[in-house]
């Protein structure tokens, strides 16, 4: 699989490292935006692959950007991802029913994120074509052996690529059903065309509800198996999960160090001010003293003139 893109839209530094670095891994090119604003002006000019939106941010809130998101028919059709930590089934309901493909818990691991991708990209490969509309008056197209399925790619699981097709025979049942309910009675050859191919699809129909069942079976024998497996990997599952920790003490650590360089910056700026302040006072009370001890050392001085000069005239006036 080559390079997808994603857009991880968070306000917080340390969860947009995060999952970048986890994303990453999985082939991804990664873009980031810290709020719902900076992410709308992105995609404006670019269109990812898959966009995780935080739940919680100031401004526009997770929701808020998702609708926003999926009324733009530009970016409608993009999987969108809610990051929450809100992990109950009610959170998780609204999320899905506002038009979120899943929902991704806060603080991920990396198996929620992968059991996320994988979904996605199930959700993806079983996703029904669009059925055209017909023309007013004709019945709707189907396929000429409605028994045929239409061929699946090899990224989704057998159980997901029959349910893909049962939504599309399903489909296509209700509107031949709805055509037979309108035909004119006069047109018994569309009619009788009509219901052969309705009893082709509800045969196939019965084939595929039998297969899913067999298939479930197989998929939750499956899901014990990756379970185990997990099971037996746990060390690497922890050493992951510290790593991830690790990665987003070591973004706070330097986010507090930026934070503490600014400080020491601030505080010798008001240091100097205050010196520069203190100088010029200093200078100040200096030339106050020196004038005053200038007018006092004159004034003694003219104190003591006249003192000589009245003890001269006393001794001449002897």
């Amino acid at each position: 699989m080559g390079e997808r893109i994603a857009l991880v839209v968070d306000d917080s530094k340390s969860a947009r490292f995060a999952l970048r670095k986890y994303l990453e891994g999985h082939a991804f090119r990664v873009d980031t935006a810290d709020s719902a604003r900076a992410a709308y002006a992105w995609l404006q000019d670019q269109r990812p692959d898959l966009i995780f939106l935080d739940h919680v941010m100031p401004g526009e809130d997770g929701f808020a950007a998702l609708q926003h998101i999926k009324d733009d028919p530009q970016t409608a059709g993009i999987p969108v991802v809610i990051c929450s930590s809100n992990e109950g089934g009610a959170f998780v309901a609204e999320a899905r029913s506002r038009g979120a493909a899943e929902v991704l818990q806060k603080p991920p691991s990396p198996d929620q994120l992968q059991r996320v991708l994988k979904q996605i990209e199930t959700l993806s490969a079983a996703a029904p074509a669009p059925v055209p509309s017909a023309p007013a008056g004709q019945p709707h197209p189907v396929p000429v052996d409605a028994s045929v399925a239409p061929a699946r790619t090899a990224a989704a699981t057998p159980a997901a690529a029959d349910a893909g097709e049962l939504r599309e025979l399903r489909e296509s049942l209700d509107l031949l059903r709805a055509d037979l309910a309108t035909a004119s009675t006069d047109s018994a050859q569309i009619t009788q065309a009509l219901e052969a191919r309705a009893g082709a699809i509800e045969a196939r129909l019965n084939a595929i509800e039998q297969r899913l069942g067999s298939d479930l079976a197989n998929v939750h024998k499956h899901l014990e198996r990756e379970i185990e497996s997990l099971r037996r990997h746990g060390d690497q599952a922890v050493e992951a999960l510290r790593s991830q920790y690790e990665a987003a003490l070591e973004a706070l650590r330097e986010e507090q160090r930026q934070a503490m360089d600014a400080l020491h910056q601030q505080r010798a700026q008001d240091h100097d001010a205050r010196r520069q302040q203190f100088d010029v006072e200093l200078r100040a009370v200096h030339e106050q003293f020196r004038e005053e001890l200038t007018q006092a050392m004159q004034s003694a001085r003219e104190q003591a003139l006249q003192d000589v000069r009245a003890r001269l005239l006393a001794a001449l006036g002897e």
